[in-house]
């Protein structure tokens, strides 16, 4: 039940789209500054915007870039979703809301993102719980595929025989979605290997 979003939800066509769109050699760089840099537990958030860390929801790692490379990543990736998303001319305005993060995914610790959405969830009462009305758009850009597991799945996407879709996409691959209710998805564990992704999210007003 999406009724209980104030506003128009987004549409894509198709709702999820895949593109191959940066070059191996921009991801090969990047991935050689993320294994230098410091990496820290990533958390999850309660209804009280606290982060909090859940080793049973999810185990994956931040990687703390520097300013420069965040700053380059920000341009490309709003240019992808200008280029991706805007083409439609539905939207006034895309940007990104918050501060992307390179993420690591290892087998270490059993790298995955149990099943979640990124801007509100239902309870187990069944309450509507809006927890990031700033996030219309979610993108994942990979940045490499020389691991196994660490798929994405996107729960209420099905393919012809009614499965969810999994998805391992090529190093340059970006996946855009939605970031509302209607797309839940996960990170399978990393059984071998490391995962790198960059993960941004991005608000967009339509036009009048």
């Amino acid at each position: 039940n999406i009724s209980h979003y104030p506003h128009e939800l987004p549409n894509l066509n198709p709702p999820v789209l895949i593109k191959q769109y940066v070059t191996e050699d921009f991801c090969d760089r990047m991935v050689a500054i993320a294994k230098q840099a410091t990496v820290n537990p990533s958390g999850v958030f309660g209804q009280d915007k606290s982060e909090m860390i859940s080793n049973y929801f999810r185990t994956s790692n931040f990687c703390r870039m520097p300013i420069e490379v965040y700053d380059e990543m920000k341009r490309v990736l709003e240019r992808m979703m200008a280029y991706f998303v805007n083409s439609d001319g539905h939207y006034a305005s895309i940007k990104l809301c918050e501060g992307i993060q390179f993420l690591q995914y290892n087998e270490q610790r059993n790298g995955h993102f149990s099943a979640h959405t990124d801007n509100a969830y239902f309870d187990a009462e069944g309450k509507f719980i809006y927890t990031s009305p700033q996030r219309t758009f979610t993108s994942v850009l990979y940045l490499n595929d020389d691991y196994e597991g660490g798929e994405l799945i996107l729960n209420s996407v099905l393919d012809e025989n009614d499965q969810p879709i999994r998805l391992k996409p090529k190093k340059g691959e970006v996946v855009i979605f939605p970031s509302d209710v209607r797309f839940m998805h996960e990170v399978t564990p990393v059984t071998k290997g490391e995962r790198y992704s960059v993960v941004g999210w991005y608000n967009a007003v339509r036009k009048p």
